[in-house]
């Protein structure tokens, strides 16, 4: 029988208590500009452990406020993984800035740390001013490592997969968006996200100075002024942006923030279940591994060998969704875009193996709260089916 609740490989959760956040906003006096905004950002700085919190309408206006505010722009590089969502690669292109794409890892999708030497190698320190990297999955970058290759360089964390992972360095833990080895980390709060403000995202850092930038740039650029300062009610000194975040998104945001923790509980069920299934297959399925960490996982990617099975991917997303179980391709390499082979092509510095080993394997499957363990198996026992395995005890 088909399992409706499989046919995303991801959803949002909504209960009463966030309907109740919402409905106060919307019975208050304020829906924008007001109180919700400023106790949604503490709540998150306290959350992930970030100085400063700024609120945004998602997560690519997060990354493109934070490209700014740290004074990117035009003739600037910028470095970006060559797996990640293409809005990764396009905050960077609507500063004025070029990217320059680092391959990455063929059993994770991570950056690669030999890549990231050569790039540098290539170019020197001198116009890259900014290397973002991308927590994919859920799974998180050692920073730690990568601070050593980037040295006084900024990092930016494209953290959107990753709200409610942590990272653990010796004895200490470290949640991503606390900024221990970065600048700045960004989030979103798209549905299929760990929490969901319906669009929105978030920035976090823990330099005033980039903060304050973040909070005029946020705003018309906007700099509000006393009544007896002659130009009264504000001045504008630079262009900025109508990237606010209404009450109405915030209220949703407080209320899903402390749903957190049973949200990565609930996953890492699931994400066991999954594993148990396809550790058996060694040979033709792997998963997506850390151990080391504490990580909130946001997607359940399974790296395939469609060649050696004799199954194109095509085929096995067509069979699934016939049987309600949706999936999904995270993502395809940012070099195999059009838009970049006829723009930035004469930048392309690496020969992409990792990132064109790990594309061809990759599928993303349902994960999410709705799932229970009955809709992991349903989802496993039909996978293998299409895929021809079967468990030898």
């Amino acid at each position: 029988m088909m399992n409706k609740k499989t046919a995303r490989y991801g959803d949002h959760f909504i209960d009463e208590s966030d309907i109740e956040s919402v409905k106060k906003v919307l019975q208050g006096d304020f829906l924008t500009t007001g109180p919700q905004i400023e106790l949604f950002e503490k709540k998150f700085s306290k959350t992930v452990g970030s100085k400063y919190s700024l609120s945004c309408v998602n997560g690519t206006a997060a990354l493109h406020l934070s490209i700014k505010a740290l004074g990117i722009g035009q003739d600037d590089f910028v470095i970006v993984p060559n797996v990640t969502f293409f809005a990764t690669v396009s905050a960077v292109i609507m500063t004025g800035a070029t990217p320059i794409l680092c391959d990455v890892c063929d059993n994770n999708g991570l950056i690669d740390e030999n890549s990231l030497k050569n790039i540098f190698k290539k170019i020197g320190y001198k116009k890259i001013k900014a290397v973002i990297v991308v927590h994919l999955n859920g799974n998180i970058v050692d920073l730690s490592i990568l601070r050593k290759i980037t040295k006084k360089i900024p990092i930016i964390e494209d953290s959107c997969h990753a709200l409610g992972s942590k990272k653990k360095e010796n004895k200490n833990i470290f949640s991503i968006g606390s900024c221990h080895n970065s600048s700045i980390s960004t989030f979103s709060f798209h549905p299929v996200k760990s929490i969901t403000t319906g669009e929105g995202g978030m920035i976090t850092t823990n330099n005033k100075t980039v903060f304050k930038k973040l909070l005029l740039l946020r705003n018309h650029f906007l700099d509000r002024l006393p009544m007896n300062n002659k130009n009264f009610p504000y001045d504008i000194k630079g262009l900025g942006f109508n990237y606010r975040l209404s009450d109405v998104n915030c209220a949703l945001g407080i209320s899903q923030l402390k749903k957190l923790d049973v949200f990565k509980k609930h996953r890492k069920k699931l994400v066991k279940r999954y594993n148990n299934y396809f550790s058996f297959f060694k040979d033709s399925i792997s998963y997506i591994k850390n151990e080391k960490d504490d990580i909130f996982w946001h997607l359940y990617v399974v790296l395939i060998d469609f060649k050696k099975i004799g199954i194109s991917r095509p085929r096995v997303m067509s069979m699934l969704k016939r049987l309600g179980i949706g999936s999904q391709i995270h993502y395809k390499p940012i070099h195999g875009y059009r838009y970049m082979r006829d723009n930035y092509k004469k930048y392309f510095l690496c020969d992409f193996d990792g990132s064109i080993k790990y594309y061809n394997k990759i599928l993303t499957l349902p994960l999410h709260y709705n799932l229970n363990l009955e809709d992991v198996d349903y989802v496993c026992n039909n996978l293998l089916e299409i895929l021809r395995l079967k468990k030898i005890d």
